[in-house]
């Protein structure tokens, strides 16, 4: 019963995971304003991702991938609509969640995680 919850709480989780980090990103805005902008992104892409795998109960190539492609999309979509209104810095939110959820892609779902196990071992 924990499994079939744990599989149906990974995606909310992560989705609440990356509020929350999107939030605690923007504490970089005290050095400036791109800084809190690009930290704000690549913290919510991080925190979705990092605890989406936490929470699935297996942490395989195909989880990781399931987290990886809407935190990418999310991101391209954010900048995509940050480009069409006057603060056009904003776009850094986008494309920092677009390239942290890259750098995600293209680990190994067990080096995400190295001391815990995963489907694989």
């Amino acid at each position: 019963m924990l499994t079939v919850l744990r599989w149906v709480a990974y995606l909310p989780s992560g989705f609440i995971a990356a509020m929350v980090g999107g939030w605690v990103g923007v504490a970089g805005a005290r050095f400036g304003e791109f800084i809190g902008f690009t930290t704000s992104g690549a913290f919510s892409a991080a925190a979705f991702v990092c605890v989406g795998l936490a929470v699935a109960p297996k942490r395989n190539n195909i989880v990781k991938w399931t987290l990886v492609i809407p935190s990418f999309f999310v991101g391209v979509l954010s900048a995509i609509g940050e480009s069409l209104s006057e603060d056009k810095l904003r776009m850094s939110i986008g494309i920092s969640m677009a390239f942290c959820s890259i750098a995600f892609a293209a680990m190994p779902a067990k080096e995400i995680f190295p001391n815990n196990k995963t489907e694989s071992d």
